[in-house]
């Protein structure tokens, strides 16, 4: 009884640790895609053809 408690516990914290993981990959992902549409943009606005 004991052990399964202990590895209900343990998927518990799995599933925290993977949760907390999705959401600094979809923060890192997103700040990496505004960098890459800002440095578009510029080349844009440097070329003229400014939207």
């Amino acid at each position: 009884m004991a052990k399964s408690r202990l590895v209900e516990v343990n998927e518990k914290i799995a599933e925290k640790v993977v949760g907390s993981y999705k959401k600094i990959e979809e923060g890192v992902v997103g700040g990496y895609k505004k960098i890459e549409e800002a440095k578009e943009r510029l080349a844009k606005e440097k070329k003229g053809d400014v939207e």
